[in-house]
């Protein structure tokens, strides 16, 4: 390869590529999330699109949320996801879409989590005392809501479980 088969790609295409990502990551995880409720007991998922980063003005860590949407099950599964433009999607779902995700630029979380909040508890690591396979209907109420945590957060994901309503 010679040394012009390396040349970077357009500023506009890169904002472009950026922003699709974005919105493609977004439109997955809700999808995923409604798909593996198959008992139905999701009915509203509020996303917020968060990344780790450094700032490059102080060198500090950030993290903005590039984009944020509320969405009931009954809207969101009602959308032919492989016919649509991402983008023009989350528009349909009021999100708010940062307007310059590649810059990082933030935008207002429908709902913030306090991650100091006393509603949040310490994850439990229930999988370490189940078979692969757990009998889901033999599990205690407790153990059940670790239970979804940490599937999550073994894909991946972060989540936090709140304390039950008194």
């Amino acid at each position: 390869m010679t040394r012009s088969d390396h040349r970077r790609r357009p500023a506009k295409e890169i904002r472009e590529r950026y922003a699709s990502v974005v919105s493609q990551v977004t439109l997955r995880t809700i999808h995923e999330l409604f798909e593996a409720d198959r008992t139905s007991l999701i009915d509203t998922v509020v996303f917020n699109g968060i990344v780790e980063t450094t700032d490059p003005r102080t060198g500090q860590p950030i993290q903005p949320c590039l984009v944020t949407l509320r969405t009931t099950k009954d809207t969101f599964m009602a959308i032919s996801l492989g016919n649509v433009d991402p983008g023009a999607c989350l528009q349909h779902l009021n999100a708010s879409v940062s307007k310059r995700p590649e810059e990082l630029a933030p935008v207002r979380p429908v709902l913030e989590f306090d991650m100091a909040n006393k509603r949040f508890v310490d994850e439990e690591d229930v999988l370490a005392d189940l078979d692969q396979r757990p009998n889901l209907p033999k599990l205690s109420p407790t153990e059940f809501e670790s239970l979804i945590p940490n599937r999550f957060a073994r894909m991946g994901l972060e989540t936090k479980q709140t304390r039950p309503f008194a």
